[in-house]
């Protein structure tokens, strides 16, 4: 399925311009780390730890269970998860198995998940059973009822409630490593995510995104960023919002880097983890980097292996970054956007201080900025 603002003649028009690949997909840059770096660690989190080579076969497992739950190429399913391994899998198995994936904040219940599911009209979810103390499955239940269509519930973990199915036992089906998955494969071109916005009501608006300009602001990503191959990157910025996703799952891929999960965001645990596992590039929205700067002990840690800070969401007050810059001991980079336009703008990592903390950065490739006034008119810088 493509979008109806993605034209012939808009993807023409980007395709001659060499920004967007008529051929590539993510699920082919992960090819390439396990063609290149199969024994090396590519995802971690509090429980599991898995190299390029496992990543890739829990993958093409989790792609073979869903085709095998009867789901179609174009339809829906549903993810409301904390950052964890089984997101990232998530992401790439659904493109192999031709599913849109709609994903949803951690944080949402019943008012927001409801018109989440009826707009997409989900055959299924994945979800947590309890995560702090909320029961996902009860949400779960509840919301089917009312949506029929939503034939499965589909839960992470060990324990798994009866009416739920096992996501851990459908990436342990090791008889299926070997046989080739059926030609579900995507058009670059085509919707393969569905991210939401609040607008300005307070209820979610869906909005469509195909392969290609994710692909392309990955890989921007990583020229602005100076991502390498030996970076280790740490992911507190939810997953489900459109800037930490890009960079976690579609720049990761492109040099192969190892990414690690933060589950929660406790400053003595994010402390613990940057110093223990040697952390370069630390994902984080300013809500929680003020937290962490303001964590008393943030001076007993060693970071010295902290090259970067990502953020975005929100405003940076100057003060804040700054304030972060010197307490952590490196430069902060934003992405300016929003998730009915995707990315606009982005910093670099050579950009001086009074770029980096009081502008929003240069835009991205293949976008056009214009300053106009109450007519349209532009007007100068």
């Amino acid at each position: 399925m493509i979008g109806t603002r993605y034209t012939e003649e808009l993807i023409n028009s980007y395709v001659s311009q060499g920004l967007w690949d008529p051929d590539l997909l993510i699920n082919d840059l992960i090819d390439r780390c396990v063609l290149h770096y199969p024994d090396e660690e590519a995802v971690v989190d509090a429980g599991m730890r898995l190299t390029w080579r496992e990543a890739s076969q829990r993958i093409d497992r989790i792609a073979r269970g869903l085709l095998e739950l009867g789901f179609k190429k174009d339809e829906v399913l549903a993810t409301q998860l904390y950052n964890c391994v089984e997101y990232f899998l998530l992401f790439f198995a659904c493109e192999k198995a031709g599913v849109v994936m709609a994903t949803s904040q951690p944080t949402f219940r019943q008012a927001e998940m409801e018109p989440i599911l009826r707009q997409t009209g989900a055959k299924g979810i994945v979800i947590p059973y309890n995560f702090r103390n909320f029961d996902y499955f009860a949400m779960a239940k509840e919301l089917q009822a009312r949506q029929p269509w939503m034939e499965h519930i589909i839960v992470i973990g060990d324990e798994v409630p009866e009416g739920a199915l096992s996501l851990k036992e459908m990436m342990s089906l090791e008889a299926a490593d070997g046989v080739k998955l059926p030609q579900v494969r995507f058009k670059p071109f085509e919707v393969t995510r569905i991210f939401n916005t609040s607008g300005t009501t307070g209820t979610p608006k869906c909005i469509e995104r195909p392969v290609a300009p994710r692909i392309l602001t990955g890989k921007v990503l990583v020229q602005r960023l100076g991502l390498r191959h030996d970076d280790i990157l740490a992911a507190g910025w939810n997953l489900a919002a459109g800037g930490s996703e890009l960079l976690c799952n579609v720049s990761v891929p492109w040099v192969g880097c190892k990414m690690i999960n933060i589950e929660q965001f406790k400053p003595q645990l994010v402390c613990e983890l940057l110093e223990r596992e040697k952390v370069s590039v630390l994902a984080a929205v300013p809500a929680e980097l003020v937290r962490l700067v303001d964590y008393p002990d943030l001076d007993k840690y060693d970071f010295s292996s902290l090259r970067m800070i990502f953020t975005g969401t929100q405003l940076l007050t100057p003060e804040l970054g700054a304030r972060a810059e010197e307490r952590l001991g490196c430069p902060m980079v934003i992405i300016f956007g929003s998730g009915d336009t995707g990315p606009i703008c982005t910093t670099t990592f050579g950009d001086p201080p009074e770029v980096r903390l009081r502008t929003v950065g240069r835009p991205v490739d293949g976008n056009v900025v214009k300053i106009v006034d109450s007519v349209g008119n532009i007007v100068p810088t």
